[in-house]
């Protein structure tokens, strides 16, 4: 039998905020008292129903403080977090892992440090800080802002420079979700990689894995033809990739890497 992994993005891919919440989700982040992220029952059986069949792996840009908020109501023993700088097992760190990224990381640390300090010079963000010591993060009042500030580094950093809705992230090369996806395949001994993700941060992973699953059709457009699946408009992300992935592997699928 092939062993399958299905890695997979958290927020707006598994998890749902509360600005989404349906009737029948579950909360299973909180933060000073306020619900955060959902998960549907849907989900949540799906998720269950997968078990023994796909080694379920989260690969998240989220620092390690913010996933081990989550309550899961089926704890993978896996997950990847701080945009692969991190691998925890059991909610323990890999030290291996993370000696090897933190080697990936220390050139550009200078860099991180003066990019935050400018950042913080010309103000106007929520909140500005380097996660985990491995990359930088700014969350800015509007698109508008997070755009110009990327327009303003974009190709004059030696850093990935990756924007998602408010959000900016300068992220050191080689520490993406693609290298930790291809360290988790060598971990796991997957023979096959299902992989979904909702953004820009996630094509790494998406491009490095053999079928990937995305909500729209302009994400799909940035993978080789046939790489990948999309979410039609009618139903919901995290429910449609589950069952689909679900059906795959009750079907057999794939034979081989290649089939």
């Amino acid at each position: 039998m092939k062993k399958i992994l299905l890695a997979c993005d958290l927020d707006r891919t598994i998890l749902h905020s509360y600005r989404h919440a349906r009737p029948d989700a579950l909360c299973v982040e909180w933060l000073n008292g306020k619900a955060l992220s959902y998960m549907t029952q849907t989900t949540i059986r799906l998720l269950e129903a997968l078990q023994g069949q796909v080694c379920f792996v989260p690969v998240t840009s989220r620092s390690v403080a913010q996933y081990l908020r989550l309550r899961w109501p089926l704890v993978p023993p896996l997950a990847v977090t701080t945009n692969g700088a991190v691998c925890l097992r059991n909610g323990a760190a890999d030290p291996t892992w993370t000696a090897r990224a933190q080697a990936a990381i220390q050139p550009f640390r200078g860099t991180l440090e003066t990019l935050q300090a400018e950042l913080e010079h010309t103000g106007g963000f929520l909140t500005c800080r380097i996660v985990d010591d491995s990359y930088l993060y700014a969350h800015y009042p509007t698109v508008g802002q997070t755009c110009r500030c990327a327009e303003r580094f974009l190709g004059k950093v030696p850093l990935d420079v990756c924007c998602s809705g408010q959000k900016i992230y300068f992220f050191p090369p080689g520490v993406d979700k693609g290298t930790g996806l291809r360290h988790l395949r060598a971990l796991t001994g997957a023979d096959y990689v299902f992989c979904a993700g909702d953004s820009s941060i996630d094509l790494p992973m998406l491009k490095a894995a053999d079928l990937a699953f995305v909500p729209t059709a302009a994400l799909a457009a940035a993978l080789p033809d046939g790489q990948a699946i999309v979410c039609p408009e009618d139903q919901f992300f995290p429910e449609f990739l589950l069952s689909a992935v679900l059906r795959l592997t009750e079907h057999g699928f794939p034979a081989s890497p290649s089939g």
